[in-house]
């Protein structure tokens, strides 16, 4: 399949895919992470992937102040990633060099370019708190307004005018690095990695199922029930306030296709 015929989410997935295994094989990553930042940024928002590319025409890399813009909004993205090597944890925020933007937009990924945070700041209250300062932190950014809390929620589906609780029947990951692991040797249950849902969402998934991918468009390779959950500690070095499911894995969870479309940030909820 060419690069052309792919969705955005697997465009995303593969650029991530390539940048996780040069690293693996030169040691340091190719410079990606402004180019995924400003993409995850622009849906964080309200863009589409149509309109995003809309957006992005005619601009380039040395393009002033501005990353993207929607509903006349001028936007600027910053972005941290650690390579999750010895020491790598993020201490620093680069900070805007000028201020001809609207809205600022800081996000924190994890090494395989997962949204942890994301934190967004008016250019008045950015101008504000740190014009004087000459050096960012993650405790400094995280005083804004916080972006990622809502991008993983459980929406109502348009059907539901009321805005009812509406309980998914199961919940696909991109998960290419196969970190699922068996919880007890002699077990039968497996435990998902982390990921970053809602816990009010994680609390409806149990006794429904689980699927992993390798990409949107591609079948499960992996999956089974789900039996519980664990919140990853807010002092977890790396991935703090994350959920880790547990589940049986059965043969059902092979062949699963969850569809192209509808995906947002590597997982997608089936209703």
């Amino acid at each position: 399949m060419g690069a052309k015929s792919l969705s955005a989410g697997d465009l995303r997935a593969a650029l991530v895919s390539m940048v996780l295994e040069w690293e693996r094989r030169y040691g340091v990553a190719p410079s990606a992470t402004s180019a995924i930042s400003e993409h995850d940024a622009a849906l964080l928002v309200g863009h589409t992937p149509e309109s995003f590319s809309l957006d992005c025409i005619g601009r380039t890399a040395v393009r002033r102040g501005t990353d993207f813009c929607l509903r006349g909004v001028r936007y600027q993205v910053k972005a941290c990633r650690p390579s999750g090597k010895p020491g790598s944890f993020v201490t620093w925020v680069p900070k805007a060099r000028n201020y001809e933007w609207d809205r600022l937009i800081w996000i924190l990924y994890d090494r395989e370019f997962r949204i942890l945070e994301a934190w967004e700041w008016t250019v008045e209250e950015y101008r504000s708190a740190f014009d004087t300062v000459n050096r960012l932190s993650p405790a400094l950014m995280r005083e804004g307004r916080a972006l990622h809390a809502a991008a993983h929620e459980t929406q109502p589906p348009d059907n539901d005018p009321k805005g009812e609780e509406h309980v998914p029947s199961a919940i696909c990951f991109i998960e290419r690095m196969r970190k699922q692991r068996r919880i007890d040797p002699n077990g039968s249950e497996w435990e998902s990695g982390d990921w970053d849902v809602a816990e009010a969402k994680a609390a409806l998934l149990i006794g429904k199922r689980i699927y992993f991918h390798e990409k949107q468009a591609e079948e499960s390779y992996f999956g089974g029930t789900i039996t519980g959950y664990r919140v990853l500690p807010m002092d977890h070095p790396a991935t703090p306030g994350r959920i880790v499911f547990s589940f049986t894995p059965d043969a059902a969870g092979r062949g699963f296709s969850a569809g192209s479309n509808g995906w947002r940030f590597e997982q997608k909820t089936i209703p």
